[in-house]
């Protein structure tokens, strides 16, 4: 994932960024589009091709319904159609959160690594798993992946371990997914969660697992990878259980080949 130097608003959403100023800040593998919209930025619009990956209209409802606990983007719109340019997809616009990336140059230090743990540990703590009508448990990840990618070679990954402890999961909980500003302190401390289009039910290694890998992409030059790793689970509060972590950063990989090795890849 990247963000381009120029990519312009689809057609479709011209009325919804109605004249204003905008800047396409993300761009993934699957086509998707994320525009700044305003100057200050006051909002976010998504834009998501047709595709297995991705329904930003669950996404909308599960972002609405973590509102109610987290800080998480209120949705503002969410729509369908079919781009000229782009062809058939759906979008949403969401009111922009205080706060910037948490791989941004700003934050690149070993007390945000501490601070995305703590943040992650605050979403599993807050969010009521009795509430939650998704499921993102390990068994329905594999389903999925065998539905949709039959080749993916998921028999090496064995069966799932005993659930450590069953929290609503982000889904996605990489580090981009977590928005940082200064605490009281000046101290790094997080404002808000985005794309949350795959948050349900599941083991809570289940998003420590991506927080774990995606170090490696986005604080390359912080500390060691076992520094790096300690200080997540620091702020997290919880103990290294290897074999949980590598099941799961197994199966966070299995869609996309080899897993890469950390620091190769830039998210």
């Amino acid at each position: 994932m990247s963000a381009p130097a120029h990519e312009e608003v689809p057609q479709l959403l011209h009325e919804a960024v109605a004249g204003r100023p905008t800047r396409c800040v993300w761009r993934n593998a699957l086509g998707g589009l994320t525009f700044a919209v305003g100057s200050p930025v006051v909002e976010y619009l998504k834009w998501s091709p047709e595709c297995w990956e991705t329904d930003l209209g669950l996404e909308a409802e599960k972002t609405a319904w973590a509102s109610r606990w987290v800080a998480a983007p209120e949705v503002l719109d969410v729509g369908f159609g079919v781009d000229p340019r782009l062809g058939p997809g759906a979008w949403v616009r969401t009111r922009a959160l205080p706060g910037t990336t948490a791989i941004g140059p700003e934050w690149q230090s070993e007390a945000t690594v501490v601070e995305l743990g703590r943040a992650l540990r605050e979403l599993h703590d807050r969010l009521p798993v009795r509430e939650c009508a998704w499921s993102w448990s390990a068994e329905d990840q594999l389903a999925r992946l065998r539905e949709h990618l039959p080749d993916a070679p998921l028999d090496a990954l064995g069966e799932p371990p005993e659930v450590d402890r069953e929290v609503v999961c982000h889904g996605d909980a990489c580090n981009p997914n977590f928005l940082m500003r200064p605490g009281a302190d000046g101290r790094p401390r997080c404002s808000g969660y985005v794309d949350l289009g795959e948050l349900g039910l599941a083991d809570r290694w289940s998003d420590l697992a991506p927080a774990l890998l995606s170090l490696g992409w986005n604080f390359p030059d912080v500390a060691g990878p076992e520094r790096r790793r300690d200080l997540l689970l620091e702020g997290y509060g919880v103990d290294l259980d290897a074999d949980r972590l590598d099941w799961y950063t197994r199966l966070y990989t299995a869609g996309d080949g080899d897993a890469p090795a950390e620091g190769q890849k830039t998210v």
